[in-house]
């Protein structure tokens, strides 16, 4: 049976690599569209891996995606004669992948090693590629589109897993967490984050149109429950770090109304069942992980420069971004880190205050609010920053940054107008905004 379904997964690989390279090849936003699409349907085939021969590493379905993506994405940026070094954000960032890369040579496995230095280089390239590839309002839309369609799939699966109880269920606290497609209610959770800040901000909107704030609304109470019931602590606490960030630029009511609706779960659900019984005792652990870090953190000392090689500690072992970077590239890697976050929330608010009240406008709003909700995640899980929904909209936000006076060229190399071409942009899922001015 086991031989079946591993078949399968590598023949769906097959398939779904041509595709995404044929995509890529016609048009690298579809690609990347399609990419967003099919990674949450597919990420139960991610754990159908083969051995590499004297390495800890495997060969999966999301590796070799990832490699189809690095190599496409090269390509194309390649061929558009980008200067990539100009780009908001992408030389701190090649500076942090080349840290990665120096601080392999301490690494005891030095394929998954390479392994995860090439997942960290891809996401350079989905961010340039992205930012060249989506153009203006109606490219924005097509994004959203997506991203709410990427989550049918998992939140059909999130809804059987709350009612047959087969989710993840803990067995020390008793708790059952829904997980979706993604075997983890951790990586679950951080997914959702950005979909609901996204329905916060629209719905926030007053110049939509009434069925368009209805349909968000309805996305907010969706999301937000599901959320919730991940029981994942890092992502709630990033969550209301993101809704700060919203009332602030938007409207200070949202903080009220988040703080008196956060009140009220606490004083009528109790905090054991929520997991978060330890505030009641004084003494925080966060599932080990406060004593897990003053164990590892004074290991940093041993290699302070470059760390102690990439992979070299276990996520599941640092359970922080922070944690893992200081001890696997040092305080080099981990200060670049720091960099990088501070360049691209400065770029993000300049292109906030830069964007007249539209769509564009609040998608900007929603991902600075993501981003600053990842940040707090990252404190206490691993790989929260280092992913590619992370970094794809962070592109396309930037996008103007980005693309400055570059023509794009599409495949048949003519030039693409201002206004993004479609192949996605049939009304209906998105509600279009009605606005008396501005447009």
């Amino acid at each position: 049976m086991h031989e079946i379904y591993s078949t399968w997964a590598w023949g769906t690989a097959i398939v779904v690599g041509f595709f995404l390279v044929v995509s890529f090849l016609i048009n690298a936003k579809i690609g990347l569209l399609l990419y967003l699409l099919i990674m949450p349907a597919l990420q139960p085939l991610m754990e159908v891996a083969v051995a590499i021969p004297g390495s800890a590493a495997t060969v999966a379905l999301g590796g070799v995606l990832q490699a189809i993506i690095l190599i496409v994405a090269l390509w194309q940026v390649a061929r558009l004669n980008v200067r990539s070094l100009k780009v908001p954000v992408v030389l701190i960032f090649m500076i942090f992948w080349l840290i990665m890369g120096i601080s392999m040579v301490e690494s005891p496995d030095k394929i998954r090693a390479i392994k995860e230095w090439g997942r960290i280089g891809s996401l350079v390239f989905i961010y340039v590629l992205a930012g060249l590839s989506f153009k203006g309002e109606k490219d924005v839309r097509q994004f959203v589109k997506v991203l709410l369609l990427s989550l049918i799939i998992p939140l059909g699966l999130a809804g059987y897993q709350l009612i047959t109880n087969t989710g993840y269920v803990s067995q020390l606290e008793g708790v059952h967490r829904i997980m979706g497609t993604f075997g983890n209610p951790v990586v679950f959770a951080l997914y959702l984050t950005f979909p609901l800040l996204l329905c916060i901000t629209m719905f926030m909107d007053r110049k939509m149109r009434y069925e368009g704030r209805f349909f968000f609304g309805f996305g907010v109470l969706l999301f937000a429950c599901s959320l919730f019931l991940t029981y994942t602590r890092s992502s709630w606490f990033g969550l209301m770090a993101g809704i700060m960030v919203i009332g602030l630029k938007r409207s200070k009511g949202l903080l009220v109304g988040a703080a008196l609706l956060a009140l009220l779960v606490l004083l009528v659900v109790p905090l054991e069942s929520i997991r978060l019984g330890e505030f009641t005792t004084g003494r925080l652990s966060f599932s080990g992980r406060i004593a897990g870090w003053k164990m590892m953190l004074p290991l940093v000392k041993d290699y302070p420069i470059f760390g102690h090689g990439l992979t070299s500690f276990g996520d599941v072992t640092t359970q922080s971004d922070h944690v893992r970077l200081l001890l696997e590239t040092g305080f080099l890697g981990w200060i670049v880190f720091l960099c990088l976050i501070l360049v691209l929330l400065k770029a993000l608010l300049k292109t906030y205050r830069s964007l007249q009240p539209g769509i564009e406008k609040n998608f900007v709003l929603a991902y600075l609010a993501f981003f600053v909700c990842t940040i707090v995640i990252s404190f206490s899980e691993t790989n929260a920053l280092l992913q590619y929904y992370v970094w794809i909209p962070a592109g396309i936000v930037l996008a103007k940054s980005i693309r400055g006076s570059v023509k794009i060229v599409d495949a048949a190399g003519a030039p693409q107008g201002s206004k993004g071409s479609s192949s996605l942009g049939a009304p209906g899922l998105y509600p279009r905004y009605s606005y008396k001015a501005g447009r």
